[in-house]
């Protein structure tokens, strides 16, 4: 089962491009910590507390300003890997964000439907304007 997502952005594609290669953009829109990142083929990062890692991402295909592929393992939730699959669209003055999340089963296609909305949500107000949302903190 696929789980499909798209987004509009007010930035060009060569803009947004740091959101997913850089440490310091891409850790901004994570739903947990960025424990370490690596933007390579075959490494990746890791989302987490400080005793226990949620989620690990290897790349797997990196296009520059195009797509980025990679398999993601959720770890403490449904222990399931996805492929996620980020294309990014150049729209004139904007681009668009497209998200495919595919090999899901029952449990990770409601993690998907729930994680994924917020996460791009975040991403798309923080490349507008600079700012993450103001999350409620505890």
């Amino acid at each position: 089962m696929n789980y499909e997502y798209i987004t509009y952005v007010s930035e060009k594609v060569e803009s947004i491009w740091k959101y997913f290669s850089e440490k310091n953009f891409f850790f901004q829109y994570q739903p947990a910590p960025l424990l370490n990142f690596s933007f390579k083929i075959d490494e990746g990062f890791q989302l987490g507390t400080d005793t226990q890692v949620i989620m690990e991402g290897i790349f797997k295909r990196i296009n520059n300003f195009k797509q980025v592929y990679f398999e993601l393992k959720y770890l403490s939730d449904c222990e399931k890997t996805v492929l996620v699959k980020i294309t990014l669209l150049p729209l004139g003055e904007m681009s668009a964000i497209h998200l495919i999340v595919e090999n899901n089963n029952e449990e990770s296609l409601e993690l998907s439907k729930n994680q994924w909305p917020g996460m791009m949500s975040q991403l798309k107000t923080l490349i507008e304007t600079g700012h993450g949302l103001p999350w409620p903190r505890s």
